[in-house]
């Protein structure tokens, strides 16, 4: 029927394991959903919302929201079963029962339900090989628990699907055909993110160290050889690992921030209430005073417009200064005040009277984001207090500053990959002025500076120039000098950089093609007869 959902894919998981399938269905950015069904007719569902799960029905082995809810401390054992029996008698949800009695909030429910969903796909994961899937693009979960408009974070759930439920004989094939080359980490790959233990982490800044072989890792003495062998297999599949040839980028590179779509936007008394909770958890602030004289705007945006001056003035440096916490602040009080946050500084959310202050917001929220992610994560708190604590009090300011120009250099990286040169430059600007002697802020600065409306090509190179002769090697740097060069009409100087990149990594495709198309136009052009006046024009 021509109204029959749409087939996207189908196999069997002793051919594509779900582990590996999690992750084509997030590169594909799908949405629709996915359904398992073993050979006794047993079908599970999972829902998908670009390309991350958003819901999920698992017969098999199913993970109830009460376990969930009591591991996390959330709810009390006895509480969580009265409303589980009263949701039967109700027809409710059990979430929901919990809500309309007070025992759990919005945000608890929030968190609740992601490790829920992110429970249930792993668990599906061990479901046998001759399981059947097929991918429809059709929501079958519509009627099925909660509403599901959001997503579970991916990152983390395609990582732990990779280390621990890829079957055995996958893995082995996987670096079977890896083979002897180096494990070298790509330098844009967004590992940070993949919420990993301590372990895998340590595994990690090995390969940083020191690119070597598969063999030569295991022996590293960094975790056991199974340990070994499972980072690194999720970092092949995961594309993380530089090889060469390969075209795409890290799987999670583009990922966008959190947002905690679940919720359901404030009311104008919520808003100024949640504003109210946060002051309450910080330290004293400077008085608020109301706007006086004529007002274009409600006093509600004027209180938000109000809002984002102070945090600007107030410059946050740290993690903990960004969400307004302590440094001795619980797991649960870190997510409550950036959902608190969320709630007000999402950008989706932002009234279209305060449109002019969308790029700091943007800015802003993606800090926040940031911040939740690595305070919200033991092993990411854990290592970003470390490096906060290896300098003294007086030197800790500066440390935040430059980890903070990191991670705007990230976000600039992203956008730049969206061609979102605006925030790019903004972001790549940040990172430049916070730590200027990195050769890539600079040069990544410079580069962006190249896509305004009036490029001043001289200020642009002389950056490029200061910043490879700082770092010569850097072949990101060198191709965005050689590009710069090319818009400026240099093109034999261009061709320089692109040889020259080539000599430090001959896999570099792009330089290939831009010195083989030069030299395609230089033998047509010299069989025109007007081809002295075309060279001429070449600037040297």
């Amino acid at each position: 029927m021509s109204s029959s959902p749409k087939l996207i894919a189908r196999g069997q998981l002793a051919s594509e394991p779900l582990a590996t399938l999690l992750v084509r269905l997030y590169d594909s950015q799908l949405s629709g959903t996915l359904i398992l069904q073993t050979p006794d007719g047993h079908k599970n569902a999972v829902l998908f919302s670009k390309g991350a799960p958003a819901k999920a029905r698992v017969e098999d082995n199913p993970v109830y929201l009460g376990e969930v809810l009591v591991d996390l401390g959330l709810v009390d054992r006895r509480v969580s079963a009265r409303a589980r029996k009263s949701a039967v008698e109700l027809n409710k949800t059990h979430g929901r029962v919990l809500l309309d009695q007070g025992s759990l909030d919005e945000t608890g429910l929030y968190v609740a339900l992601r490790e829920q969903l992110h429970r249930q796909v792993l668990s599906l994961c061990d479901m046998p090989e001759s399981t059947g899937f097929g991918f429809y693009q059709a929501n079958y979960l519509a009627s099925w628990g909660d509403p599901g408009t959001w997503r579970v974070k991916p990152l983390p759930l395609l990582w732990r699907a990779l280390v621990e439920r890829l079957p055995m004989s996958f893995r082995e094939n996987i670096l079977n055909m890896w083979g002897e080359r180096e494990v070298r980490l790509r330098a844009e790959a967004p590992v940070r993110r993949y919420g990993m233990t301590a372990v895998e982490s340590a595994v990690i800044n090995m390969i940083r160290a020191k690119a070597m072989p598969l063999m030569e890792l295991e022996g590293c003495g960094v975790g056991n050889v199974e340990e070994v062998r499972r980072v690194v297999s999720a970092l092949v599949i995961s594309r993380q690992l530089h090889r060469d040839g390969e075209q795409k980028p890290p799987v999670g590179f583009s990922e966008p921030p959190e947002t905690p779509n679940s919720v359901a936007p404030p009311t104008k008394e919520e808003a100024a209430r949640a504003r109210r909770s946060i002051d309450r958890r910080t330290q004293p602030r400077a008085e608020v005073h109301e706007p006086r004289g004529p007002q274009t705007n409600s006093p509600d945006q004027e209180e938000l417009r109000q809002l984002f001056s102070e945090f600007e003035a107030r410059k946050p440096v740290t993690h903990y200064d960004v969400l307004q916490v302590d440094k001795d602040a619980t797991v649960p009080q870190v997510r409550a005040a950036f959902f608190q946050l969320a709630r007000l500084w999402h950008p989706d959310r932002l009234p279209s009277e305060l449109a002019d202050m969308k790029s700091f917001v943007t800015s802003s929220f993606a800090k926040m984001t940031e911040a939740h992610q690595v305070l919200a994560d033991p092993q990411q708190r854990s290592e970003y207090d470390a490096r906060l604590n290896e300098v003294g009090e007086e030197e800790q300011e500066q440390v935040a500053i430059i980890l903070n120009a990191a991670s705007a250099f990230q976000r600039a990286e992203v956008f730049l990959k969206k061609k979102n040169y605006g925030d790019a430059l903004r972001e790549a600007q940040a990172a430049f002025d916070a730590d200027p002697v990195q050769s890539e802020y600079k040069g990544l600065y410079a580069w962006l500076l190249s896509f305004q409306a009036e490029p001043v090509f001289g200020e642009i190179l002389m950056l490029l120039d200061e910043a490879l002769e700082a770092d010569p090697s850097n072949v990101t740097v060198r191709w965005y000098r050689g590009q710069a060069l090319k818009k400026s009409g240099k093109v034999l100087k261009a061709q320089a950089d692109f040889k020259k990149i080539l000599e430090l990594r001959p896999s570099h495709m792009d330089a290939a093609r831009e010195i083989r198309v030069f030299r395609m136009r230089k033998r047509s052009d010299a069989g025109s007869p007007s081809s002295k006046g075309l060279f001429g024009r070449f600037k040297k």
